[in-house]
Parts: structure tokens; sequence; C-alpha cells
């Protein structure tokens, strides 16, 4: 199911309205929460939507003709284009706890290399699998590579309700 309005809302509290920065949106699915980043910017040019599934892909450059959208993987997207520390907000809606923890932390490392410093990171978790065995993986590598990452308050007004993860990046300058 698309995210809410809701969950939408809480996704996109870190990017400022008006921002000129750059704005990298990893797996925006069918834009449930693309429209919401794209009305809170000042140049939609600054936004990219790296999306891996291709009627997705199709689907979003026909529903936000002004945004660029990727047909690729965060890993190998951030590589090829040579976005290391570029991005002043990366927004993520990937299906976490359905990754290996291997592959949780293979994609968080390529969304770190991507955020300039103090550049934010916002991701959700659905509540129900909060508790499994890779919800917890998540968690705990979320606080290994943001240890200031904040939960949200569940959003109970999502199908199914969920949590969203609001860091910021501080590791040293690179």
């Amino acid at each position: 199911m698309p995210s809410s309005n809701a969950l939408a809302r809480q996704m996109v509290r870190t990017v400022p309205s008006g921002t000129l920065s750059t704005v990298v949106e990893v797996g925006p699915g069918t834009g449930a929460i693309t429209g919401d980043i794209l009305s809170r910017m000042g140049d939609p040019s600054r936004y990219v939507g790296i999306e891996p599934n291709p009627e997705f892909h199709k689907t979003l450059r026909r529903k936000y003709p002004r945004g660029t959208f990727l047909l690729d993987t965060v890993q190998s997207a951030c590589q090829a284009h040579g976005w290391r520390a570029r991005a002043q907000h990366v927004v993520c809606s990937l299906p976490w706890s359905l990754f290996t923890r291997g592959l949780q932390r293979e994609v968080l490392e390529s969304i770190v290399a991507t955020l300039s410093r103090g550049g934010t990171f916002s991701t959700y978790l659905y509540l129900h699998r909060r508790l499994r065995a890779s919800g917890r993986d998540f968690r705990d590598l979320m606080h290994e590579y943001f240890p200031d990452a904040e939960e949200s308050p569940v959003v109970w007004r999502n199908m199914p309700p969920a949590l969203v993860y609001d860091a910021t990046w501080s590791a040293p300058a690179r």
C-alpha cells in the first residue's frame, strides 16, 4: 500500500520549505512521499529519486515530470554519479525489515556516503516489523551509523502503522 499523507508529512519534516538543497529519495515507489518533497523544494531540479522497480520508475516519471528519477539501486547510483557527501537530505522508503542485516548495512553505507556533513536522513519501519529479528537489526544499525537517531511516535494514520527515524550525519569531515 502507498504511504499515507500522515506518514509523508512525518517523513519530510526535516526538509526545509523552499530548500535549495539537494534531496535524494531512495525507493520512492509510487510517489506517495515524492509529491510532499517536491512541494517543499525551491528548486525541484535538485531532487533525485532512485527507484529500482521499472514499473514504479515509469509511473514516477509520468506523475512528476519535473523530478529526476534513476532506475537503479542506491548503492550503484551513488557510485556511478559521484554523489559522495553531496546530499543535504535523504528520504528513504525501502523495506528494511525484508533485507538481510548485510544488505541493510550495505544500503546504509551508501546513504551515509551520499550525505554531506550535517545532512539529514529520514526513513521508516512498520510497527509490526519492529520486533522481528530484521527490524531489530535495522534499529541497531541505525544507531550504529546515526547514534543520535530519533524515533517518532507511532504514525497510526498509516496502513500499517509506522515509526519514522530521523537522523543527522555528524561524522568527521571526509
